[in-house]
């Protein structure tokens, strides 16, 4: 939403981004949400050559992108991503 020509960048809160989605897009946040959840999900299911720990606890970030019939286009997936954004906008996010 924010890659428009002569947009400028903003943090918004997830109550506001929800509410500019919706005023934007035909479809509910929460059903692309879903289908968001559902994207991740098949991908950390999917066949990898590493080792497994049992009782082993690990954050992923994903970059997600939206196609215009809003489906969601997994780009990349990293282990331990960077959380200092989440932290500073949204207090409810676990941080050290």
């Amino acid at each position: 939403m924010n890659y428009t020509a002569g947009a400028q960048l903003s943090q918004v809160s997830c109550e506001e981004f929800i509410e500019m989605f919706e005023s934007q897009h035909s479809a509910p946040w929460a059903t692309v949400r879903d289908r968001i959840n559902k994207a991740m999900g098949a991908t950390l299911r999917a066949p990898a050559k590493t080792i497994a720990f049992p009782r082993a606890v690990a954050l992923y970030g994903f970059d997600v992108m939206l196609t215009e019939e809003l489906i969601p286009q997994i780009l990349e997936c990293n282990f331990g991503p960077d959380c200092n954004r989440a932290c500073k906008y949204h207090p409810h996010f676990v941080c050290e």
